[in-house]
């Protein structure tokens, strides 16, 4: 990864964070919401921002959801820093 992709994932982070705490998240429940969110994802494979939810509720992380932008997000930041294959399909 090259320093304009390292600053773009860093862009992604920070904004991924404000985005959550301007919905009045602790620190503690973003990084708890987000360490949910990468093992649910980096398994790679095709995801809805239903599907994730879903299984976040599965795991008993009910106070905070997946947005389109927020799943690109993640996904942006899995592809560029883990080199996961992660894709998103809206159902609308």
């Amino acid at each position: 990864m090259n320093d304009k992709d390292e600053r773009n994932v860093g862009i992604d982070c920070i904004e991924l964070v404000v985005k959550y705490a301007l919905k009045g998240a602790t620190p503690e429940e973003i990084f708890q919401f987000i360490d949910e969110c990468k093992v649910i994802l980096e398994g790679g494979g095709t995801f809805t921002v239903g599907s994730v939810n879903l299984e976040l509720e599965n795991r008993n992380i009910t106070k905070l959801r997946v947005t389109e932008d927020t799943l690109c997000l993640m996904i942006n930041i899995l592809k560029k820093k883990f080199h996961h294959t992660v894709s998103s399909q809206s159902i609308n």
